[in-house]
């Protein structure tokens, strides 16, 4: 009997000893919790890094300019390129309705032939500046994968069948000088 009852008072300090421990642990992770909370709060935030940008000679604002290359980016498609085929398709017009009254906005996109890749986009408004650039880059971009050359996907672009003429020379010779007149911005 006298040895159970040791055993129960070893048992009680062991508990003890180990509740003492533990509560001086929590208390100072909770003491450490809130001197790094402390420290989060007292710190001066830092401000992001300006964004760089490259603003195209082009009749389109800013905020459509960056969306334009962030696409451009997105896609790994040149975006003195894509501002060259709007300058030339459309005049930078978002308005622009062109072969007959089939193709829209700034890339002229010609929507019978489109239909599918314009419901894949969630683009339902080829008038809309931004769903027009992304259904036409999106368009690029799968005529340059095929790895023949951009004179090669603008062709098709134009539906010239793989054949640069025209329209091609003009394109390219638009977007050699669009990056020759380009400039890098801060915001």
């Amino acid at each position: 009997m006298a040895a159970v009852i040791f055993m129960a008072v070893l048992l009680a300090v062991f508990i003890a000893l180990l509740y003492a421990v533990l509560a001086k642990a929590s208390g100072k992770y909770a003491q450490k919790q809130i001197r790094e909370e402390r420290v989060m709060t007292d710190v001066t935030p830092v401000p992001a890094p300006a964004e760089t940008w490259t603003r195209y000679d082009v009749d389109l604002d800013d905020d459509l300019q960056k969306y334009i290359g962030q696409i451009c980016r997105k896609y790994e498609v040149s975006t003195a390129l894509v501002m060259a085929v709007i300058e030339i398709e459309s005049g930078c017009d978002p308005a622009c309705v062109g072969d007959g009254g089939h193709s829209y906005g700034l890339m002229q996109i010609y929507l019978d032939c489109h239909r599918d890749r314009c419901i894949r986009l969630n683009a339902y408004n080829l008038f809309d500046p931004r769903q027009n650039v992304l259904v036409g880059v999106d368009f690029l971009a799968e005529l340059l994968s095929y790895g023949h050359g951009e004179e090669w996907a603008l062709s098709w672009y134009n539906g010239l069948g793989g054949d640069p003429g025209e329209y091609t020379y003009k394109v390219m010779t638009e977007a050699e000088r669009l990056l020759e007149s380009s400039q890098q911005v801060t915001a």
